[in-house]
């Protein structure tokens, strides 16, 4: 989202106080970095506001361009090469479980009729190359992950395909679950 930004840089923070630390040393100019502005996103559980629409409205961006603007440089010859390296002839399944992390699917919940292609680390070191493998699959089946965001930002066509969170492996509290524009079907 702000990656051509040089002059953007993104602090991290689990906990209130923190947050009212960093901005109070930036004030004085104490420590290694001085900002010229510091916006906190709050998580704030009380507006009733999912995380994702205050981050957004933080950033005086409108919701919706998360999917308008959405853009990826493709590099079709690196995806074909992936394609052909993990996909089977026959129909499969995408899956993205996270399982390193805990984020492990019930095997009942996945067709057993069909191939599985698994995305991991060792096969590519660039998320987009998943691209073409994620557009061809019957089903797609994945956690709360930053591949849910790829298949639910990313304009393709696959009118027969099915989409599946599996909420049960990786759960969040109910304001910090992603707005998503596809057809997801939900699995508790």
């Amino acid at each position: 989202m702000y990656r051509d930004l040089e002059n953007l840089k993104i602090e991290w923070s689990n906990n209130h106080r923190d947050k009212q630390f960093f901005r109070f040393f930036n004030k004085f100019r104490l420590g290694d970095n001085h900002y010229d502005e510091i916006k906190i996103l709050y998580d704030d559980t009380e507006l009733g506001i999912p995380a994702e629409r205050q981050f957004y409205a933080l950033a005086g961006i409108p919701h919706k361009k998360k999917w308008s603007s959405f853009y990826v440089e493709r590099d079709r010859g690196r995806e074909q090469n992936l394609f052909a390296r993990i996909a089977p002839k026959e129909s499969y399944i995408f899956i993205h479980d996270d399982a390193l992390y805990g984020a492990r699917m019930l095997p009942q919940k996945l067709p057993a009729h069909l191939k599985v292609v698994r995305a991991q680390k060792d096969l590519t070191d660039n998320i987009f190359d998943y691209c073409t493998v994620i557009e061809r699959a019957e089903e797609i089946h994945v956690v709360d992950s930053v591949f849910m965001f790829l298949v639910d930002c990313l304009p393709y066509q696959n009118p027969t395909q099915k989409l599946f969170i599996h909420r049960y492996a990786r759960s969040n509290p109910p304001w910090r679950l992603p707005i998503l524009k596809k057809n997801w079907i939900i699995l508790e």
